[in-house]
């Protein structure tokens, strides 16, 4: 019934765009009038996208990621060359843009493959498709098998409905012929260089829509997989669907946040909108398609999520029917028990018994100190010569968002003091000048590193954005006290049973063996959360309390020294990665250690290995701050990017926040499995 009635609803939304008006209310949107596009306007339009990236390739060659924008450009340059000799059918508009408009609603409708997986594999409720399952073959042998069968094929034959509906409706109006021509004859694919038929592209959205089905189906089984009600199962999964919306759909193309915004499930569920916007994107400088990506990020997600989910479901059939309800319920009663007092034991024995409090507030009150014991006179602290009183009080007259009017001013100021210092000899005049041709200069300097972004600039105090990212020797050595708190946790955690063997003496048997390593996880993940919101917390406190708070509305290509980076970021975004950066720093250095510890017989042995791989870069990246290859190492660089913002590209920014995020989950999950499996191997 509910088949039905999601096909009965994709039927009548088709035909309501299907026959709607031009300037349509309703749907927010106008269709083009009905005129026919000639193949002389095609080829004019695609002779000035030539001309405009021939012009881009001249600039390119100023640009500091000159070897990937050249080849970007040439290589699309080369594909809109091929389409010169292409002949336009000569159609209407509105059917091609119609069936874009339904395109970009097909995410509702993957409603019903998530629903259908809730039914399906906790469908308790639905006796009579539970018992057509159960009476297929082997379906009660293997029904977590025989489930995912069905959920397959049925999810298999809607996704072909859900594309075959718009086709049909359409054709109740316009002509087959109306979308039978090249798509580059369309202005929504005015950036697509495909040389493919629009009834073409339409059998390669089937087939990707299809691709989309067994994705979702894969993520739905993995989340049904983690949890036991139902409810729960459906809060994750509407979490799920609404961030990756909202990634899609608000997040600036040119954003830090674009990998996220096409490489998530309900970006590739538009897959006009990923060929309207197909682009090359830098990988290891090179000029790779955006679709390609976006193909690879759906197999991946496809298999990776079907194969944990496998294991998972069949694991827990396996329990279902080894052990009754009420066994289970007792054995999960006393593990949360034992698991509560463990998590008390350990916090005890490490913090209290073996001082590691000490380690952990060290950094805690030097900074504390150092915050607490600054003066907040801001006159005596910044104002220290003629040409700082001179540029603070320009910069207080200019601040904020950069218009023409600001810049007339500046104009203005500076011909006020030119004609002053032609009529005297005053040094001060000329001083002034000096500085005030130097804000001139980096107003000229933000808009040509992003004239491109159509973003807004800001007017800021360059002195407070460099104390703002300002990192010196005496912070990085709180952080190397940070890196020696997490890997100390790690020691006492773990260590003394090496040699007081308490993990024999206490925790012998497998389960509790299980439940020990969880507690030890969430203490290092608590621990690492606690110390990085302290720093936090005190690191705000001071750069406001300094004077130093730069406005979070405020673009971060306003700040001379990071205007290198050319991605849509303010400084509040920055600040949130930074954080996360540190949050998950810290668990990578607990959670390495911890490995080491665990996989090493001697406790002494293990300690060599952690100062090599850990405190050593910690070191040395105290003395390098420069240092780019450093500062891909999660726990060189706690603090932030700090000065490496001044020499980055965006590739480059893009690779340190993005690569740290994925070695920490490939390194989290094989720290999971290992103990997983460790903890059913023990005796």
């Amino acid at each position: 019934m509910i088949l039905v009635l999601f096909l009965l609803s994709r039927f009548v939304f088709s035909l309501f765009v299907t026959f709607a008006d031009n300037d349509n209310d309703i749907l927010g949107t106008s269709f083009p009038e009905e005129d026919p596009i000639t193949t002389e306007e095609y080829h004019d339009f695609n002779n000035g996208r030539i001309n405009a990236l021939e012009d881009k390739l001249i600039v390119s060659s100023f640009s500091d990621n000159e070897t990937f924008l050249t080849k970007s450009l040439k290589n699309q340059i080369e594909k809109y060359q091929a389409l010169e000799n292409i002949e336009i059918t000569i159609t209407d508009e509105a059917a091609l843009t119609k069936l874009v408009l339904i395109n970009q609603f097909d995410i509702f409708w993957l409603l019903f493959i998530i629903w259908l997986a809730l039914i399906i594999l906790k469908g308790d409720q639905d006796e009579g498709l539970i018992s057509f399952i159960r009476s297929l073959p082997a379906g009660r042998g293997e029904l977590i098998k025989v489930k995912i069968i069905v959920l397959s094929g049925l999810a298999f034959v809607y996704a072909i409905l859900i594309k075959i509906i718009p086709l049909l409706t359409l054709g109740f109006r316009y002509t087959p012929e109306s979308l039978s021509r090249n798509i580059q004859s369309n202005p929504y694919f005015k950036t697509a260089y495909l040389e493919i038929k629009v009834t073409e592209l339409i059998l390669y959205d089937i087939l990707y829509f299809v691709l989309i089905a067994f994705s979702f189906i894969a993520l739905s089984l993995f989340v049904i997989s983690l949890t036991k009600k139902r409810s729960v199962d459906i809060i994750i999964i509407s979490v799920i669907f609404i961030v990756s919306t909202g990634l899609y759909r608000f997040i600036p193309g040119n954003s830090i946040f674009n990998l996220f915004k096409y490489l998530n499930l309900i970006a590739c569920a538009d897959f006009f909108g990923q060929i309207a916007i197909y682009k090359d994107l830098s990988i290891a400088n090179m000029a790779v398609p955006r679709l390609l990506i976006s193909n690879i990020f759906l197999f991946c997600v496809f298999v990776f999520f079907f194969f944990l989910a496998g294991i998972r479901l069949a694991k827990l059939q396996k329990r279902k029917e080894r052990h009754s309800s009420i066994v289970k319920e007792r054995k999960k009663t006393g593990k949360n028990i034992i698991h509560r007092s463990l998590l008390l034991f350990e916090i005890n024995r490490v913090f209290l018994q073996r001082k590691l409090i000490l380690v952990f507030l060290i950094p805690v009150i030097l900074q504390s100190v150092s915050v607490f014991s600054k003066t907040t006179d801001y006159e005596e602290e910044v104002y220290f010569s003629l040409q700082r009183i001179t540029y603070v009080n320009a910069i207080k007259e200019l601040s904020g968002e950069l218009t023409d009017e600001k810049e007339l001013r500046l104009n203005e100021m500076i011909e006020d003091i030119e004609a002053k210092a032609s009529t005297t000899q005053d040094q001060r005049y000329q001083i002034e000048k000096e500085v005030l041709y130097q804000i001139k200069n980096d107003f000229a300097d933000m808009k040509f590193f992003h004239e491109d972004n159509q973003q807004k600039l800001y007017v800021l105090d360059q002195d407070m954005a460099y104390k703002h990212y300002e990192y010196s020797f005496t912070q990085n050595l709180l952080s190397l006290f940070r890196v020696l708190n997490m890997l100390l946790l790690s020691v006492w955690l773990i260590g003394p049973d090496k040699v007081y063997e308490l993990d024999n003496l206490l925790f012998s048997t497998p389960s509790r063996f299980g439940l020990r390593s969880s507690a030890h996880f969430h203490i290092i993940n608590t621990t690492a959360l606690i110390g990085n919101a302290i720093y936090s917390c005190l690191h705000y406190y001071e750069v406001h309390q300094s004077h130093y708070a730069l406005p979070l509305r405020a673009s971060i290509q306003s700040v001379k020294m990071i205007q290198h980076l050319t991605l849509d970021i303010n400084l509040g975004q920055l600040e949130l990665l930074l954080f996360l950066r540190r949050y998950i720093s810290f668990v990578l250095v607990a959670l390495l250690s911890y490995f080491f510890i665990k996989k090493i017989k001697k406790l002494q042995t293990s300690l060599f290995p952690l100062f090599i791989v850990i405190l050593l870069p910690t070191i040395a990246k105290m003395f390098i701050l420069n240092s780019n290859i450093l500062s891909y190492l999660p726990w060189t660089n706690i603090l932030g990017i700090s000065s490496d913002l001044k020499t980055m590209s965006n590739v480059e920014f893009v690779i340190s926040v993005l690569l740290i995020t994925f070695l920490s989950f490939i390194f989290i999950v094989s720290i999971y499995l290992y103990f997983f499996i460790l903890s059913k191997k023990r005796p």
